[in-house]
């Protein structure tokens, strides 16, 4: 017999959601399931706390955002026509390729947004649209941040609708598994000159993150050869040690250099 028995509450609204967590502040696991299941399997404690009647399953564009209720499955931003024509794709293939099948199903983008360990593609898909999320206490904070003071779950994450290019590059043992290194790049050019550009590199630190060296080599310039190999130079040295049976640390930096590159060839006009 299990000695911890766990509650299970389905909130009725936001209110009724922030009550039951101020009565159990540490005490709460909000069900907004991650793209990698924890392992081990944590055993259920607690008051499991479902937001399913608060409506935060949607994919919309309004007054030039795009924005993606918490509650959304990984599956649904695969497939939605509005994110598959939006920045060339890149969120809904950043979704894609997240996790399997059956995991997509369930996992959803609050749980996505927020996870500290786990697949980085949809992260740096929304680091390079400059994405935000609005939590529940009303506060709004960037993605790859901690939660705002007093902020207990993200309600929805925004960004522009804008005509940005963009692409994500990741090596992988299989073409579904999860990325050993991947970078997303998004840019915008004016007279042909890059005006905006946001670079963002997952599997060489802990934590996907913007290569701000490589975007100062390419912001006001010409997308060129040199421009690209100074960006993917500056890329190579992004901070970071990680290390483990996929791959070194040198060869996470390695590829970090030669994503960016093709990344960033993929977005040059043609």
């Amino acid at each position: 017999m299990p000695t911890d028995a766990f509650q299970y509450q389905r909130a009725a609204d936001l209110a009724d959601a922030q009550k039951a967590i101020q009565q159990q502040p540490h005490n709460t696991n909000v069900l907004l399931t991650q793209p990698r299941v924890p392992a081990p399997y944590p055993t259920a404690t607690g008051l499991q706390l479902d937001l399913r009647n608060l409506n935060l399953d949607y994919i919309r564009s309004k007054s030039g955002l795009i924005e993606i209720g918490a509650s959304t499955t990984l599956q649904a931003l695969a497939d939605a026509p509005l994110l598959k024509r939006s920045q060339n794709g890149i969120v809904a293939v950043a979704a894609l390729h997240c996790t399997h099948y059956g995991m997509r199903n369930l996992a959803c983008a609050g749980g996505a947004a927020i996870a500290v360990d786990g697949p980085p593609d949809l992260q740096l898909a929304w680091l390079v649209l400059d994405a935000q999320i609005h939590w529940d206490n009303g506060d709004v904070s960037p993605i790859g941040t901690h939660p705002p003071t007093g902020a207990s779950f993200p309600l929805r994450i925004f960004y522009s609708d804008m005509a940005n290019s963009a692409a994500l590059h990741a090596v992988r043992r299989t073409p579904r598994d999860e990325a050993i290194v991947a970078v997303a790049a998004a840019l915008q050019t004016h007279d042909n000159k890059i005006a905006h550009v946001r670079i963002a590199i997952g599997g060489v630190a802990n934590t996907p993150a913007r290569c701000n060296t490589a975007e100062i080599e390419l912001t006001g310039k010409a997308l060129t050869t040199a421009s690209i190999a100074r960006a993917a130079a500056a890329a190579a040295a992004t901070p970071g040690s990680r290390s483990d049976y996929r791959g070194s640390s040198a060869y996470r930096h390695a590829m970090a250099s030669v994503l960016t590159q093709r990344a960033l060839e993929s977005l040059t006009p043609r």
